[in-house]
């Protein structure tokens, strides 16, 4: 048989009462919006940094490309670009070989300064590389 007492916890445990559905209604209501923020700022950032390492990736083996073909001596000085290929023709890289200007040898040292760049969000974007090149002596 079931007490009075027992009855009133019985009835008690069988759902919440306005009063704590209201509460928890107004707690969502403020941190959800919050939280949806701070997941689109994380998404955001992380996208960004993948074109950023995209792009120091693509720019790194376009440096070694141009900084071979000065060794091999079918690169001069002066000003060059392009895209790249494929799933990376939103990349453009832009190149300038010039003399090193402290070069102290009589190798002829070149300085390679080659820029990639993007747009992101609407936004360009743009990372620079430079790197040192020896032309293949004859002899």
């Amino acid at each position: 048989m079931i007490r009075r007492r027992d009855l009133h916890l019985v009835r008690r445990r069988r759902g919440f009462t306005l009063i704590e559905v209201l509460v928890t209604l107004v707690f969502l209501a403020i941190v959800l919006p919050a939280l949806m923020r701070g997941i689109g700022m994380t998404t955001q950032t992380a996208d960004r940094a993948k074109k950023r390492t995209n792009a120091t990736v693509l720019g790194q083996s376009k440096l070694a490309e141009l900084a071979v073909s000065i060794s091999t001596g079918q690169a001069q000085n002066g000003n060059s670009s392009g895209n790249f290929d494929g799933e990376w023709s939103a990349y453009h890289w832009e190149a300038v070989i010039q003399n090193w200007a402290q070069d102290t040898t009589s190798e002829g040292i070149q300085e390679i300064d080659l820029t990639v760049s993007w747009n992101d969000l609407g936004a360009s974007k743009s990372i620079t590389l430079s790197t040192l090149a020896y032309p293949r002596t004859q002899g």
